[in-house]
């Protein structure tokens, strides 16, 4: 039962790289026929028509990917030839900027620095997916009030924690981590000005079972960057887990 569970969940992960690069290759050639000079009115008119079934497909088989690809008009072959195989990660995606509206799936996220609040909230999103805690404890920030009572309960705990650890910080950005491990993806759905060094920017995040979230994260300019701010019970919650282990 143990080797059938193993086979099955890699079966699973390489149907979700291969449907990873479907749609990137997919999405890369609607682009082409976008810039084609060659592509004629009919073909553009019919894109709408192909985004849909591409869209439909992401809860679709490989096989039906490929039969919504089979639909895209003549100009897509100016665009990179469809992968037979899939390879061994998602294509990386061909700008740091994100657009509003943009689903990025969670394999495609990337460090794209703090320089403005969305890079902020991708770089922190890639740092707990992937587990780098250096990053993920430099883009996130707490409000004085917190960091007071976190530099307490970080004090308060055993001394081979506090040197495994660091700071405050990187322990609340274990626990962080540690709950990002079902995120799929996000989409960027746009930002709230709330002060002039202050930014919220709203994002739908898509989790395990298909369940989707939207969560405003709210972020301040700082000397390095931009930082996302964690609020004062995000991070007495992420404490607690941390001590309870």
């Amino acid at each position: 039962m143990g080797a059938a569970f193993y086979a099955q969940n890699r079966a699973n992960s390489a149907l979700r790289r291969e449907m990873a690069e479907l749609r990137a290759e997919v999405r890369r050639a609607l682009a082409a026929v976008e810039r084609s000079p060659t592509a004629s009115g009919r073909e553009l008119a019919a894109l709408p028509a192909v985004v849909e079934r591409i869209d439909a497909g992401e809860t679709a088989s490989a096989a039906g990917m490929r039969a919504a690809m089979a639909s895209l008009p003549p100009s897509a072959a100016e665009s990179t030839p469809m992968a037979e195989a899939a390879p061994s990660a998602p294509p990386a995606r061909p700008s740091n900027e994100i657009a509003e509206g943009e689903r990025i799936l969670a394999g495609e996220l990337k460090n794209v620095g703090q320089g403005t609040p969305e890079a902020t909230i991708e770089t922190a999103l890639w740092a707990a997916v992937g587990g780098n805690l250096e990053v993920l404890a430099d883009v996130v920030m707490f409000s004085p009030e917190i960091k007071a009572k976190a530099d307490g309960w970080f004090a308060g705990l055993p001394e081979s924690t506090r040197r495994e650890h660091g700071t405050p910080e990187k322990a609340i950005a274990a626990t962080l981590a540690r709950d990002a491990a079902e995120l799929k993806g996000m989409q960027l759905q746009g930002r709230t000005e709330v002060a002039a060094d202050e930014v919220g920017v709203r994002v739908l995040l898509a989790t395990g079972a298909g369940k989707t979230k939207e969560e405003t994260f709210l972020t301040q300019r700082a000397a390095g960057g931009w930082k996302m701010v964690l609020p004062d019970e995000l991070v007495e919650k992420l404490a607690r887990k941390f001590s309870d282990g």
